[in-house]
């Protein structure tokens, strides 16, 4: 029984009548009803009408305690241009795109770029044709290839063997966010991709399907990666599309042109 039935009688025992008491009952009732429901609805409480509960998201509501404040770091790479003093180099320095060493040399060409951010050391054509040809016959006798390194084998090989640098992560299944707050972080980054993809005018056509290169920072303007592109000498401080690049991702196997059996995107990070 109902404690409104239970009322009603009480009522019609003691006046004889249960008419004021169910029209007060049924007063309280609505207002009881309206004020669950509008107390959940605001407090958007899915766990029923516990008041605790309740009271606690109304508090949260007012006080913003649920809302997390972006990092500066992250506040950078939506509002603030960012631009890292990146030297550039093609990976044909002096235009020698005949030289197979040369003509493969991306990977080479991007470490060799991030390295030189590191030590914040300049660099000369000729020296940049010595070191890219110096990395790829460094490669070639202690791994057997240096055409089309993978991200991971250009970190591993490069980054990390050749050059003896361990301030490298490689990062899987990114997006440009991710690059952003790299960026945003002091770090460059060097991504894999489809060259065919991106539009690059300088490509010798239809562009290479493996390519590599370095994003040295993002101006939110225009919604624009900048990057230093080995792939010509009109490379330095080019501009993409933050979606165009995005589209483009692509990690491709070591060796020449092998087939590529799934799209996996992956940046490798470098920092200071």
């Amino acid at each position: 029984m109902s404690y409104k039935a239970i009322i009603a009688i009480l009522g019609m025992a003691l006046l004889g009548t249960n008419e004021p008491f169910v029209a007060v009952i049924n007063s309280l009732e609505n207002e009881v009803r309206y004020e669950q429901t509008t107390s959940t609805e605001s407090a958007k409480q899915k766990e029923g009408d516990n008041p605790v509960l309740i009271e606690q998201s109304f508090i949260n509501e007012i006080t913003g305690a649920n809302q997390q404040e972006e990092s500066p770091q992250a506040q950078l790479t939506t509002d603030k241009k960012i631009i890292h003093d990146v030297p550039f180099t093609s990976q044909a320095p002096l235009g020698n795109w005949s030289d197979t060493r040369q003509e493969y040399g991306c990977e080479e060409a991007s470490a060799l770029m991030a390295m030189r951010w590191v030590k914040q050391e300049p660099l000369s054509r000729n020296e940049s044709r010595d070191k890219i040809i110096e990395i790829s016959e460094f490669e070639q006798e202690k791994y057997g290839e240096y055409r089309d390194t993978s991200a991971i084998d250009t970190m591993n090989w490069i980054f990390k063997d050749y050059f003896n640098y361990n301030k490298v992560n490689l990062v899987n299944d990114i997006n440009a966010k991710d690059i952003k707050r790299e960026l945003a972080q002091n770090n460059i980054v060097l991504i894999p991709f489809n060259g065919r993809k991106i539009g690059n005018p300088h490509y010798k056509p239809p562009g290479p399907k493996e390519h590599m290169f370095v994003i040295k920072g993002y101006d939110p303007s225009t919604d624009e990666f900048i990057v230093n592109d080995p792939g010509t000498r009109y490379g330095n401080s080019m501009r993409f599309k933050v979606n165009v690049i995005e589209n483009s991702l692509r990690d491709y196997p070591t060796g020449l042109h092998e087939p590529v059996d799934r799209i996996e995107k992956r940046m490798i990070v470098v920092s200071r």
